[in-house]
């Protein structure tokens, strides 16, 4: 018995261990609600407020004042029509299509208000510009339920009202004006600085170091191979001639047409010029290659033209204001000084804002910058009154008119282009000129939604979520915007970071720079081991008996004395009268035929051993006649001497 109780002492600890979770599971499936259900809000009414712009299109009150002759603006308590107020006919526009079909699947009553129905209670809470910041006013006052527009939620507007799940993460976009400001003309038309366009590929410090590569190159190669020994095609070997100005100056021209061919130009004989040679090549291969594809970059984007700012951090060092709407005036303080962000009530006016010299560039959302920057298919009012400080849409006196831009533009002669009526079109294409500048340190994204009483908050924004996630609202932007608004202008701006700067090429000037100090330091040991060399065989050879005249051995000639010490020895000049005047002309002519001599033994050198022996012959032959012609008065036994001693040095 003691047993049992204690089997229904444990079942009964255990059911009170698990009744209450089961109980509590069942209180929660019955809590659940399908907020994104079909006619969740049947028999409701939702007081919602329509911002209309062209993302909100209502085409049946649209055609009905045009019909009136009046221009479509529901804001407008006087032209207002009734189709105005009916929220199905607010089917039109990425917004408007959206919220029609959340208010069709919710099947809620929809009471509708515009602009025109704004409070004084509102408007005593918020007096700032914007219409849709006011709009989350009315929200938090209660006097609406839900404003549909494009809303971006900002910090301040959070702090009045909840959002719904957003529909939308609008990108900002940064936009210029020319650094030549606007209306400077068309990119197109030549300037005289376009001469100079073949230079900006590169920078001007990476210009100065690539030339001082030609000159350097042109020392080297000057200096190793003008002096040297070996025959180089490219310099004269003459001793008077050896390391001249006409050497140095022809092998700077080959330094530069080896740049402008793509290929070193210069003859190397020995290896510490051809490691000069290599250093200079693979600078060629790497500069030519990158002049090329960045001219090309410059060339083919002619449309491109510097900007006045290149980042969000050039408006606060360059003192340039920055025109956005005034809802996304604070979050721009984080990146541009205070007193120069200028809001404005709507973005047509705001961009405006970059001609009336409010501003030098403007903040735009994504979309915006499609329908305005790229495609220009759209139509807005600005004030341009100069006495109007403010320049938004509507004057500040209610007297004055404001004027409409029209960058979709048709001539009044419908067989002109626009380009051709600038009277009838003023403002055609005319941001076209406007650049847009890629800065990484200004990523900024704003998610979108609609304000709404707290009560409706999950039934929107459910069904918000099931539009996305089935893709009707990705549908809905290439519908409204991306298929309607295709672009007609590109819009970059030209940045200086554009051509290539000293880091870029930094491991090329070394390899090349490198390789030319190993053949400079090559060269230098060669020399030294040349020197060497020479001297130990100049004192080998002083030992010698029968010593070959140095003026033939070498290819240059010894100085005129050391020329007048050997024609003594060979009996050609008489020591008492080496100062004669005929003598001088002798000399002279004998320096000359032995010019001739020398050039005719290096071309019988080339041909083959065979003729030096027949060369020498040739000399004793000439030198016998030189000698009669000069003093006939001479015994044969001199000439007999002379042309034997001129044997035995040819051979």
């Amino acid at each position: 018995m003691a047993s049992l109780d204690k089997i229904f002492f444990l079942l009964g600890l255990l059911c009170v261990l698990i009744l209450p979770e089961r109980t509590s599971s069942v209180a929660l499936n019955s809590s659940v609600v399908d907020y994104g259900c079909e006619g969740c809000l049947q028999g409701q009414t939702i007081v919602a407020m329509y911002l209309a712009n062209d993302y909100t299109i209502n085409e049946a009150a649209k055609l009905k004042m045009e019909s009136m002759g009046l221009t479509y603006d529901c804001n407008d308590p006087v032209k207002a029509v009734p189709e105005c107020f009916a929220y199905s006919n607010w089917n039109k526009g990425v917004v408007g299509d959206l919220s029609n079909r959340i208010f069709s699947k919710l099947g809620a009553k929809v009471i509708v208000k515009t602009k025109a129905n704004f409070t004084s209670q509102s408007k005593a809470l918020y007096d700032g510009p914007s219409s849709f910041t006011r709009c989350v006013y009315e929200v938090a006052v209660k006097n609406v339920d839900v404003c549909i527009g494009n809303f971006w939620e900002t910090n301040e507007r959070r702090r009045l009202a909840t959002f719904t799940s957003s529909f939308d993460l609008d990108a900002m976009f940064l936009v210029s004006a020319p650094k030549n400001g606007v209306g400077s003309g068309s990119t197109s038309d030549f300037n005289p600085s376009d001469l100079l366009a073949i230079f900006k590929p590169f920078t001007p410090a990476v210009w100065g170091i690539t030339v001082a590569f030609f000159f350097a190159t042109a020392v080297f190669m000057w200096i190793l191979e003008a002096g040297i020994d070996t025959v180089n095609e490219n310099f004269s070997h003459e001793d008077d001639q050896r390391w001249s100005i006409s050497g140095f100056l022809m092998s700077l021209w080959l330094s530069f047409m080896g740049y402008v061919g793509g290929s070193h130009a210069h003859t190397a004989t020995r290896w510490p010029s051809r490691m000069i040679l290599l250093g200079y090549g693979f600078l060629l291969y790497i500069t030519v290659s990158s002049y090329t594809a960045n001219l090309a970059s410059f060339m083919v984007n002619k449309a491109s033209v510097p900007s006045l700012i290149n980042s969000i951090a050039d408006t606060g060092k360059k003192g340039v204001n920055v025109c956005v709407l005034d809802a996304m005036a604070t979050l721009l303080y984080n990146f541009v000084p205070q007193e120069q962000v200028v809001g404005f009530d709507v973005i047509g006016p705001a961009i405006e804002g970059i001609y009336s010299g409010r501003c030098g560039a403007v903040v735009i959302g994504r979309d915006y910058y499609k329908q305005y920057i790229l495609a220009e298919k759209i139509s807005f009012n600005v004030c341009k009154d100069p006495s109007d400080t403010k320049g938004y849409e509507k004057c500040q006196n209610p007297a004055i008119s404001s004027t409409k831009i029209e960058l979709d533009c048709k001539c009044k002669d419908l067989t002109k282009d626009p380009t051709e009526c600038t009277q009838d079109c003023p403002d055609y294409r005319k941001y076209c000129e406007l650049l847009t500048i890629a800065d990484s340190t200004f990523q900024v994204s704003v998610p979108t939604g609609f304000p709404v009483a707290r009560e409706f908050v999950d039934h929107i924004s459910a069904a918000i979520v099931n539009f996305r996630l089935d893709g009707t609202i990705d549908r809905l932007f290439k519908q409204y915007i991306d298929e309607k608004f295709v672009p007609v202008c590109t819009s970059n701006a030209e940045s200086d970071s554009l051509a290539l700067d000293l880091f870029s090429l930094a491991g090329t000037y070394v390899i090349s720079g490198g390789l030319m100090v190993i053949g400079l330091v090559l060269g230098v040991i060669e020399t030294f081991v040349k020197k060497k060399q020479a001297s130990d065989s100049s004192d080998s050879n002083s030992q010698k008996e029968e010593e070959v005249p140095t003026g033939v051995a070498r290819r240059g000639f010894e100085p005129e004395k050391e020329k007048r010490q050997e024609l003594k020895e060979l009996g050609m000049m008489d020591v008492d009268n080496d100062e004669n005047g005929s003598v001088k002309k002798d000399i002279q002519l004998l320096s000359q035929k032995m010019s001739e001599i020398l050039q005719e033994l290096k071309d019988l050198k080339a041909k083959g051993s065979n003729h030096v022996a027949d060369g020498g012959l040739v000399i004793a032959s000439r030198m016998n006649d030189h000698r009669t012609d000069a003093d006939k008065s001479r015994k044969e036994t001199s000439t007999l001497n002379f042309s034997h001693d001129w044997w035995k040095i040819s051979t």
